[in-house]
């Protein structure tokens, strides 16, 4: 993935190099095969390489033609099917900035891919910034009346922003619960989002959609037919991401997701699988709720590739934050900082650049769906037979009384009218958090709200572009690494297989009491029967937990300080005593309070950065807009 960043003056003034270098300087982790900056009066791009990929390549500066200037990041996929003008040049760069001028923004809806592009359109004295139509990759920006400045990483930004920056609450707030946010960390710095460009002149500005996640409902006679279409898509998706110039890491978790990755990429290299692919695997020996040892070892005999492992006692949880400088997000994978420089380093050493990773496949084929979505499916669609059917299975599943069933079924179809459905429903909030914190940011409200744009007719259809945004969540999928950086791709988030997996009937993900039903059907034979049969997979909890016991008295002798203290986030007496009762085994909201210590190894690696400290902390962060009922 290469990195993008460039500023453009609205005033017609010239760009400075200098302070193009200064972009460049900090996107040098992120880009560190070469530099390339191009000034062209008041425009000025800065190109920083990451090669992964096996030829054809693209190209490591902007290019150029009749006074355009486009500037490519990431991986196109679909590049043989982009329709072409007669004589235009096999340049991926120039050939989407083909499909931009005979078509403008909207030429851009068929291409498939992890890219951000820019664009210099000299006849609207216009800079256009895109994101690719899933938000995998994004543009950072910070716009001012006289220029724009944009990045592939927002941290970099905040020398250009002139008043003092601060840490955003809004952003931090949803962090907190888990949940995909609109806001970047960082006030002052917005993000484009995907499926989007933004286009800035001299005068004015604006953002428009040119792609949105709205696929057809599929209706095929057989189960055969689904199968064989998944197959289809999640091979070529796999395929497209392990087309590198080195050798990929699969990540084996032991569940099903991880494990089908690995198998398909052993599948798709053919005769070359034991030198293109590795697998790596995380594993807990001392915290035995969370070991998968089982069944990583499993796939591990299956597969008969080569294979590493690192263990939590190889490489501590909430061990110090390195670069902190290059850590844009707040994220759980915070803990995880000695694993990844582990991982990075022997990838640096087998001549890897590519990981692969299983996250968005729960999410796409429903390995936990709400027991009453298909009986609110059936109230939405006003088909009593059906509705009455559905009562009796969901009672039966949730083990409740039938007509209680159907009442609650009512009373939730009627809010979804109204309101949208829920995005989660986790209760109430760890009772660390500062009163006044709660309630500005109103997070009993957020924990309930209904996720993003309300779209679809049922039920099933706006939980699904639920999960989608929940799982693009930017602290998320973006490792916590600085100098050890490489590239995580998920296959199950590519654009094609998201666009079949929302169109699939409710029954093709869900067969009480199979879930992902569909993904286990397909991959029964390529699978061990281990794997797939599974419906339990373990989580990081008791590793978190043990963590703090060992790390926590070194995470206060490091700082005594409390950053989250100091922001007024947390009340000092009663996250204190949270975190000496988890270390003794009494927890609760595990998955908050480890977000919470994340959050303060963040705030920390902001320590002598251009963001504005909390000095006063009842001035440290902008209020928030009031909520009323």
């Amino acid at each position: 993935m290469t990195a993008l960043a460039g500023i453009f003056s609205r005033t017609g003034a010239p760009v400075e190099r200098r302070w193009l270098a200064a972009l460049s300087s900090g996107l040098r982790n992120f880009g560190p095969d070469g530099e390339n900056i191009l000034v062209a009066g008041q425009i000025g791009l800065v190109q920083r390489p990451f090669e992964t990929e096996a030829e054809p390549r693209t190209p490591t500066a902007p290019c150029e033609d009749g006074g355009y200037i486009v500037s490519l990041g990431g991986r196109i996929d679909n590049g043989s099917e982009l329709p072409r003008a007669v004589g235009e040049v096999d340049n991926m760069p120039l050939r989407l900035l083909g499909l931009y001028r005979r078509s403008g923004i909207e030429g851009l809806r068929k291409v498939i891919g992890e890219f951000v592009l820019v664009i210099w359109d000299p006849a609207k004295r216009a800079v256009v910034l895109i994101a690719d139509p899933m938000g995998k990759h994004s543009l950072y920006y910070h716009l001012t009346d006289n220029y724009i400045f944009w990045a592939s990483r927002p941290r970099v930004l905040l020398q250009f922003v002139d008043a003092a920056v601060r840490p955003n609450p809004e952003y931090m707030a949803d962090f907190l619960i888990n949940r995909a946010s609109s806001v970047t960390p960082y006030e002052q710095i917005e993000r484009v989002p995907g499926g989007h460009a933004l286009s800035v002149s001299t005068h004015d500005q604006s953002i428009r959609s040119y792609w949105r996640l709205a696929p057809a409902e599929l209706h095929y006679r057989k189960d055969e037919e689904y199968e064989s279409r998944f197959i289809e898509l999640f091979t070529e998706s796999v395929r497209c991401r392990i087309q590198t110039s080195g050798p990929v890491f699969c990540e084996l978790s032991g569940g099903v997701d991880s494990s089908s990755i690995a198998c398909m990429a052993k599948a798709v290299a053919g005769v070359d699988a034991s030198r293109r692919i590795k697998t790596v695997a995380y594993t807990f020996p001392v915290s035995a709720a969370s070991d998968e040892s089982r069944y990583i070892q499993t796939m591990v005999g299956a597969l008969d590739l080569p294979h590493m492992q690192f263990s939590e006692l190889d490489c501590p949880l909430l061990e110090t934050v390195t670069d902190p400088q290059d850590i844009d997000f707040p994220s759980n994978d915070l803990a995880f900082q000695a694993r990844h420089d582990r991982l990075a380093a022997a990838m640096r050493s087998a001549g890897s650049r590519v990981v692969l990773s299983g996250i968005g496949g729960d999410q796409l084929f429903w390995s936990t769906p709400p027991v009453l979505l298909p009986l609110l499916d059936e109230i939405a669609a006003r088909r009593p037979l059906g509705m009455l059917q559905r009562t009796g299975e969901c009672s039966r599943i949730g083990g409740a009384n039938y007509f209680y069933t159907l009442v609650l079924g009512l009373r939730t179809s009627l809010k979804f009218e109204r309101h949208g459905l829920p995005d989660r429903m986790d209760g109430p909030i760890g009772g660390w958090f500062h009163s006044d914190f709660v309630r500005k940011a109103d997070l009993a409200s957020r924990l309930s709200a209904p996720m993003g744009e309300r779209r679809g007719k049922l039920p099933s259809d706006a939980y699904k572009h639920s999960l989608i945004e929940r799982t693009m969540r930017d602290f998320a999928l973006t490792r916590a690494m600085g100098r050890s950086y490489v590239v995580t791709r998920y296959p199950y988030l590519d654009q094609r297989l998201v666009e079949f997996a929302m169109g699939l009937p409710f029954d093709q993900c869900v067969r009480w009491p199979e879930t992902r039903s569909i993904v286990r059907r397909a991959l029964k034979g390529r699978l061990p029967d281990e794997i797939i049969n599974r419906a339990t997979k373990a989580g990081p909890t008791e590793a978190y937990l043990r963590a703090l016991i060992y790390r926590w008295p070194q995470i206060l002798k490091e700082s005594p300080r409390l950053r989250v203290v100091e922001y007024g986030i947390v009340d000092d007496q009663r996250f204190r005593f949270a975190i000496e009762s988890a270390r003794m085994g009494m927890v609760t909201h595990a998955a908050q309070l480890l977000s919470t210590v994340c959050l303060e190894l963040w705030l920390r690696s902001l320590d002598g950065s251009a963001l504005q400290g909390p000095a006063r902390p009842q001035q440290a962060c902008r209020p928030f807009r009031e909520t009323r009922a």
